[in-house]
């Protein structure tokens, strides 16, 4: 327990006027939002939605996997006291959102060559933002509010084509704020490069690119397992009744994928199952799905 006080108190001393006026920013939008009676009631439902075992488990688990990392991280020592609190600032932003794209995980084969390639540009970005300098806290809440608000709006004008223009210009002020702190930055480096030339510092830019990179095995195994768990309690109980025969089909399923994610997800949208009444159809329409996976490849390529 008092490990924990030290660290807690570890973590509040060691926020700087910038990261004070992300959390002052965070409390208010929380309480502007919960304002809302309409909001409120929404939010009850996700949360309700979150807190189903399906879910929670598996964010549980996530939250387990970083905290495994960051004790290896600490052991190592990449990561000590003062560092902790990049973790939580990495988290909400990059972390939960990875989790909750599971889905695009299992559709879009070039998830990490993209979406992933995209959330490790995310942390590096907030890292900038975080570490780069510190002003007083008015011009950090004014600085902090207003690249919060341009984030905000240009992921709204994402959902729809027409509003393409409307991203193109608040991508465009984003970029010459950031091209603004990026000149200051610069500047402070030549004047005071002691401030910012040690390992410390090099390793609080790293560490939200490092947590990212390090999250994304979870991220695949979590979409394999929602993949075979849709498999299992969706298509196999709907359609076989008999418990030995689904068990079987699942396990010769595993047999031939185990962690081939995207190789599962080919041949789950070929294997017909309707036909089944025996392990010799199991094993017959597996062929049969394999071949047409084959034949639509060699058709791609």
């Amino acid at each position: 327990m008092n490990s924990l006080i030290q660290l807690l108190n570890s973590f509040v001393n060691s926020l700087d006027t910038g990261e004070i006026a992300i959390i002052i920013i965070l409390i208010v939008f929380s309480i502007l939002v919960s304002s809302s009676k309409g909001v409120r009631k929404a939010l009850r439902g996700v949360v309700k939605a979150f807190l189903a075992t399906k879910i929670i488990i598996p964010f549980m688990g996530m939250v387990l996997y970083i905290s495994l990392i960051s004790f290896m991280l600490y052991h190592l020592g990449v990561l000590n006291a003062n560092l902790v609190k990049y973790v939580f600032f990495w988290f909400f932003p990059v972390a939960i959102p990875l989790f909750l794209a599971v889905n695009k995980v299992k559709e879009d084969k070039n998830f990490f060559k993209t979406n992933a390639v995209e959330s490790v540009k995310l942390a590096t970005f907030f890292s900038f933002l975080i570490n780069f300098y510190t002003f007083n806290i008015i011009f950090e809440l004014i600085l902090t509010s207003t690249t919060f608000f341009l984030i905000l709006l240009i992921a709204v004008s994402k959902i729809d084509k027409k509003y393409k223009p409307v991203e193109n210009l608040l991508t465009a002020i984003l970029v010459i704020i950031v091209a603004c702190l990026f000149i200051f930055f610069i500047y402070n480096l030549f004047k005071h490069p002691n401030e910012f030339i040690n390992i410390t510092t090099g390793i609080a830019y790293a560490l939200p690119a490092i947590l990212t990179i390090l999250l994304l095995p979870f991220i695949y195994l979590f979409a394999l397992y929602v993949s075979y768990e849709w498999f299992y309690n969706v298509r196999l109980k709907l359609v076989i009744n008999e418990s030995k025969l689904r068990k079987y089909a699942f396990k010769e399923v595993f047999k031939r994928y185990n962690l081939n994610l995207y190789g599962l997800n080919d041949f789950l949208s070929e294997f017909i199952i309707f036909n089944i009444q025996s392990n010799e159809d199991v094993d017959n329409e597996i062929l049969k799905a394999e071949e047409r996976v084959k034949s639509q490849n060699e058709n791609i390529e």
